[in-house]
């Protein structure tokens, strides 16, 4: 079981405090209590580790985070935490894509949350981890002082200063181009963003590739090469994974969540669903409770 995650998510299951709003957070002391679920975000991480360890799984590869350490990982990617030792600290910071579209960030020839790092999780020289600490800390202690009324403006400004810091680095340890952006990464990205707001209602290829305003054997084509899975295996795992979750979270009826989701039928809903799990919805809701 897969579980979408948000960063209100992550602030109510640990028991965290936070008064601002839900797009973006930060923290410096990592508490050791964590899910104990597979989940996939809808945010972006990045930080370092000063003290203590993480072990976490990120699509499927398990890595250790150590003091001196750089962690990123962004949106769709499953992430698995297996450990975090005690008085774990360091400085991560989270945000959604909204909380920073209104800046140029994106707009920058190409980010490390726009590609795929060979390594999410890699080693910083002495150099480079002075460095960010030297960047990061004194932006936390302004994050902490900030004026209410003006909050989500400063705090934008500051996590954009955060990221173009943190991007230069970055790109000295991959292997990937950031200064060559292609076209194809572009149109991948834009189709995820599509299938996240639209998959519940449009499950066509037209609709994606018009939008796109390229060809549906273009858009596999794309999508194929830049992830491994088609479009619509993409589609599918996305509408598989709302399922699973409303039968395991919400009271609704089967039929409710085939609605919600769209199908033409409950007896379609329950056709798809059983080719995609080999559990029928019904059968899923019942493995679920005897587990």
């Amino acid at each position: 079981m897969i579980t979408d995650y948000s960063i209100k998510d992550i602030i109510s299951y640990r028991k965290l405090v936070w008064s601002n709003q839900n797009d973006f957070f930060y923290l410096t002391y990592i508490p050791n209590s964590f899910e104990a679920f597979s989940y996939q975000p809808d945010f972006y991480l990045f930080g370092i580790l000063d003290e203590g360890s993480i072990t976490i799984e990120i699509n499927y590869t398990t890595y250790t985070v150590k003091p001196g350490y750089l962690l990123v990982y962004k949106p769709e990617q499953i992430i698995k935490v297996h450990h975090i030792s005690n008085n774990t600290k360091g400085a991560f910071f989270m945000f959604t894509k909204g909380f920073i579209e209104k800046d140029h960030f994106h707009k920058t020839r190409l980010s490390f949350y726009d590609v795929e790092l060979s390594n999410p999780c890699f080693e910083l020289t002495t150099k480079d981890y002075d460095f960010l600490q030297k960047i990061y800390d004194p932006i936390i202690q302004l994050l902490g002082n900030l004026s209410s009324k003006v909050w989500n403006d400063s705090a934008n400004n500051l996590l954009v200063t955060l990221l173009l810091e943190s991007n230069a680095l970055i790109k000295n340890y991959t292997n990937y181009s950031f200064e060559l952006i292609t076209a194809e990464v572009q149109i991948y990205n834009k189709f995820k963003t599509l299938v996240l707001k639209n998959f519940k209602q449009y499950r066509e290829l037209n609709f994606y590739s018009s939008s796109l305003n390229i060809s549906v054997n273009y858009l596999y084509k794309v999508v194929k090469r830049q992830s491994g899975s088609s479009p619509t295996e993409i589609l599918n795992k996305k509408l598989v994974t709302a399922a699973q979750n409303s039968l395991h979270y919400s009271s609704q009826s089967i039929g409710e969540i085939a609605d919600e989701l769209h199908f033409s039928s409950l007896q379609s809903f329950s056709k798809f669903f059983k080719k995609q799990t080999d559990y029928s919805p019904s059968n899923y809701r019942k493995s679920l409770r005897n587990s």
